[in-house]
């Protein structure tokens, strides 16, 4: 076993090769992953909510073509599973649904008329909570899935060790605070009362002793897949302005970035640039999200999230290959392999999936959330779309020389200079300003 603050022992001195063959998580399985950490997005009651008889859930809206479509989550009154359904009332014939929790009966009837085609949830405590209310709601639930065309099902996500293990090659985690943020997510979530009686009271009738050790061996194994990413929220975060950071960058940059970054800040500030200083980015923000986990690059994962103005997430997105590529299809390098043809000109970027798989057509003002610069290919089509503020999980890169058939990142930081975008850098609340940063979004 690793010792407690160092990162774990399978991916030490093992760091992922372009000929790897990926071992990632299941698309259905990062689906419910998705609706169990939508539970834990933050989000701004309006007015008085009162006592609620409900649980907060997280649902994942999954086209009949099984391409992820939306996420939301219970808010402001309205149920996660209903905020989908009514947002999205126009695609919802034979999809399906992950929600984190079986639905009480209000979102059942919904799932039902909408013509959703099947419903996954987890097995632990339903939606409904209500101590005197619970069995007839309970029959409730199960006589509308009964006497209709959808389907339901328990699901329990699992994460194999190639699965664990690969993550861990792209980006080593301390194995106490990992081991730490693992057990309490579990105990949020795993009520070991409620287990013993879910086999009537979901009900599940196959559940016995030992498919309980078996869903509960599962259960351990994707909180800790998940406390990969989850662990540094522990420490909080904070957000810096990209102008602030590099006005403490300034003597590091050398003279001549010094006196460019001067001429940017003065005189001609008022026709390039906005007036004000940028506002904090608006509470709340999204968690990191697993969807990176989700890439079928060789070395890299990267993560993108795209809010609207009212901080709804409208799309998701992860880097990889063109959709349904195989094994070798394409050139797998980098810019620091040994091969002639490169990954770049294939490889789609989580800001471009994100684009196109968006579920709304206006962006304008929106945020991008994402772990990486963005780079030459994505700057003009955030630009486009109307995307202002971009919040990211790593320091601004700056523009360096590329050789040809590389990536390059000056767009984006010319554009930064000069406006266009807003740009925050997240830290670790604890973090010593100087000290990189990365996040997966």
């Amino acid at each position: 076993m690793a010792s407690e603050n160092t990162p774990s022992t399978s991916s030490q001195g093992d760091k992922p090769k372009y000929t790897d063959r990926e071992s990632r998580i299941s698309k259905e399985n990062l689906c419910m992953v998705l609706a169990l950490w939508m539970e834990r997005f933050p989000v701004r009651e309006s007015g008085e909510q009162g006592a609620d008889p409900h649980r907060k859930v997280g649902a994942v809206l999954v086209l009949p073509n099984d391409m992820l479509h939306a996420v939301d989550c219970t808010r402001n009154g309205v149920h996660g599973v209903a905020r989908l359904l009514l947002k999205h009332y126009d695609v919802t014939k034979d999809c399906k649904i992950f929600v984190s929790r079986k639905p009480c009966s209000f979102c059942t009837k919904l799932l039902v008329q909408c013509k959703v085609k099947r419903v996954f949830y987890l097995p632990i405590e339903p939606e409904y909570k209500d101590v005197e209310e619970f069995k007839d709601e309970a029959s409730r639930v199960d006589n509308l899935f009964k006497t209709s065309a959808i389907s339901q099902s328990v699901f329990v996500p699992t994460v194999g060790s190639g699965v664990f293990e690969n993550a861990e090659k792209r980006k080593r985690t301390p194995t106490k605070d990992r081991k730490d943020e693992a057990k309490d997510l579990f105990g949020s979530y795993w009520n070991e009362e409620w287990m013993e009686k879910a086999k009537d009271d979901l009900p599940w009738p196959a559940f016995d002793d030992n498919m309980k050790t078996q869903v509960r061996g599962d259960f351990e194994n994707i909180m800790e897949w998940m406390a990969r990413i989850l662990y540094e929220e522990r420490k909080g975060y904070k957000f810096k302005a990209v102008a602030d950071a590099e006005a403490d960058a300034g003597a590091d940059a050398g003279a001549d970035a010094g006196a460019d970054a001067g001429a940017d800040a003065g005189a001609d500030a008022g026709a390039d640039a906005p007036e004000p200083t940028p506002e904090p980015t608006p509470e709340p923000t999204p968690e990191p999200t697993p969807n990176p986990e989700r890439t079928d690059d060789p070395k890299t994962g990267v993560g993108a999230v795209i809010t609207n103005k009212a901080l709804e997430i409208v799309a998701l997105g992860f880097n990889g290959y063109p959709t349904k590529a195989l094994y070798g299809e394409f050139p797998r390098g980098s810019h620091d392999d040994q091969v002639q043809d490169k990954k770049y000109p294939y490889a789609i970027h989580a800001e471009q999936n994100a684009l196109l798989m968006r579920n709304t057509k206006n962006l304008q003002d929106g945020i991008l959330f994402v772990t990486k610069t963005p780079c030459d290919e994505c700057t003009p089509l955030l630009e486009m779309v109307g995307i202002k503020t971009v919040v990211l999980g790593v320091e601004l890169q700056r523009p360096t020389e590329t050789s040809p058939g590389n990536l390059s990142y000056s767009k984006f930081y010319n554009k930064v200079q000069k406006g266009v975008f807003i740009c925050f850098e997240i830290e670790s609340a604890d973090q010593p300003p100087t000290k990189k940063r990365k996040l997966d979004f």
